[in-house]
């Protein structure tokens, strides 16, 4: 289990880890909150197979299994925005 980092994220807080093998992943119960959804586990299946996974993740109430989302990886340096680049 990789340690657990927390970002504010569209006005909602998500957490995003690491797996064994240095894969970035994000838990699928912030992003289904912050798209309106209840159930985590619900909205996971909405999700391909490859789109999906779970992990061990801390917790205050202990280490749980968790449904994750792995993050995309990138695909060479990305340009860097400007103001003016920003959308509205």
């Amino acid at each position: 289990m990789g340690s657990i980092r927390l970002f504010d994220v569209a006005e909602s807080r998500w957490r995003f880890g690491v797996d064994e093998a240095g894969r970035p992943y994000v838990v699928a119960a912030d992003i289904a909150r912050a798209l309106g959804y209840r159930d985590a586990e619900k909205a996971a299946r909405l999700l391909d197979a490859d789109e999906r996974g779970t992990q061990i993740v801390g917790t205050p109430s202990g280490d749980q299994r968790m449904s994750v989302v792995p993050a995309p990886r990138a695909r060479g340096p990305r340009p860097s925005r400007t103001p003016r680049d920003r959308p509205e």
